[in-house]
């Protein structure tokens, strides 16, 4: 299962912040969309890792807020 979360922050120093992120088990892809927020992919065995992977992240000092969405379904693009 993948999931993408919006996380609202406070930090000015983002590429810190992003560098704690990416220690984070399940973390794919993080992207910085607004100066305070940002947007990470994970991906999860079950609701249990899920559930795991946003207690760790939002113990992260600076994250304000978060938002999870699941994926349903995703598509890659043919070569």
């Amino acid at each position: 299962m993948q999931a993408i979360i919006f996380l609202k922050t406070n930090e000015k120093n983002i590429s810190s912040l992003v560098s704690d992120i990416k220690k984070i088990k399940n973390v794919e892809e993080i992207f910085i969309l607004e100066e305070n927020l940002i947007f990470v992919r994970g991906s999860f065995i079950d609701v249990e890792e899920l559930s795991e992977f946003l207690k760790n992240l939002r113990s992260v000092k600076s994250i304000e807020n978060t938002e999870t969405k699941l994926v349903l379904k995703s598509f890659k693009k043919a070569p």
